[in-house]
């Protein structure tokens, strides 16, 4: 995944750049890339715990949203956008876990100590 890093790389630098729409357009991109991750843990059957951890990345670009618009209502329907692609991603990208393929760590062959 070096791309999804240098793309976060990137949007991390243009978070400092003083023109607005550009700062807006680095958090829409880091919503939709977490709320993208929360659903792949979720679809490849992680944990909850593991999948919501992403999430709140998610909630940190809702609340710079929320501080650079004029309007909580905009950065409310942003973020949902935001959401709805990095969702809509998931399911073009992501394919479900087959449940034959679930292996557990632990068996009765190799429990003991």
């Amino acid at each position: 995944f070096p791309l999804a890093g240098l793309s976060l790389a990137t949007v991390a630098v243009l978070n400092f750049s003083p023109h607005p729409s550009v700062v807006l357009g680095c958090q829409h991109y880091i919503a939709a890339f977490h709320a993208g991750a929360v659903f792949t843990h979720l679809r490849v059957g992680h944990v909850l715990p593991v999948a919501l951890v992403p999430g709140f990345f998610v909630l940190i670009a809702f609340a710079v949203m929320s501080m650079r618009m004029s309007h909580i209502w905009m950065a409310l329907g942003g973020t949902a956008i935001s959401v709805a692609v990095g969702v809509l991603m998931g399911f073009v990208f992501v394919r479900p876990k087959p449940a034959d393929r679930s292996t557990p760590l632990l068996t009765e062959e190799n429990a003991t100590l």
